[in-house]
């Protein structure tokens, strides 16, 4: 049932819980001899990628990405660990319609929830991965020769982030990611093409910024 739920809906209860709880953060001291980059409750991140798709199937064979943007709020649960909700979108534009169909471009949708851990270098430089095992996603595509004309196409993803974050000050953080997705798609085909449309891949490479806040994760928050 929970699975069930709007992604969207979820992930909008994470903004609202970040907000909410981080009004009760707790004040750090500093020391004279040794001040602190401190860790980071939650985060906005905002970052720009670029889609590759690759492999043997018929995305990689008849569309390029051309960009995407992400919005994610990432939580600290405890030492390292952490959740988080992703809205976003990969924009993919169609260059041989021979293959994938009467389109000119299509956007896919990228929202999910995630979890993973991340590790601390050093005090401004760190160390991330994250995970989100199943969502759903919708390719829109744009029919050619229709100014409104779009066509749906839907199917399940799970994909892997792996990245690197370097804080310029408490509040704020630049990283670099790489993603790889793949999708499994609902696709109806003729039986000699069906296996190019059951799938797709994605290599995504991202820059970003992050605004940060809080002191604390939330166990160690609620434990002090």
């Amino acid at each position: 049932m929970f699975l069930q739920l709007p992604i969207k809906t979820l992930i909008f209860f994470l903004f609202a819980s970040a907000i909410c709880l981080g009004q009760n953060d707790v004040e750090v001291i500093e020391t004279e001899d040794k001040p602190k980059i401190t860790k980071t409750f939650y985060s906005y991140n905002f970052q720009y990628f670029i889609p590759q798709t690759f492999g043997d199937n018929a995305l990689a064979k008849g569309t390029k990405g051309i960009g995407g943007i992400n919005l994610k709020l990432q939580l600290g649960i405890y030492k390292g660990f952490f959740v988080g909700g992703n809205l976003g979108a990969a924009y993919l534009e169609v260059t041989n319609p021979e293959i994938v169909g009467n389109y000119k471009k299509s956007t896919v949708t990228n929202n999910y929830l995630f979890f993973g851990y991340e590790y601390y270098v050093s005090e401004r430089f760190k160390l991330g991965l994250s995970a989100a095992p199943f969502a759903k996603t919708t390719y829109k595509n744009k029919i050619f020769d229709a100014s409104e004309g779009r066509q749906y196409d839907t199917g399940t993803f799970f994909n892997i982030e792996f990245y690197a974050d370097y804080k310029l000050s408490k509040q704020l953080a630049v990283f670099v990611s790489y993603t790889y997705r793949k999708d499994k798609l609902n696709i109806v085909a003729p039986i000699e093409d069906q296996s190019q449309f059951n799938s797709s891949q994605f290599n995504h490479f991202g820059i970003g910024v992050k605004l940060c806040f809080g002191n604390f994760d939330i166990v160690s928050a609620f434990l002090k």
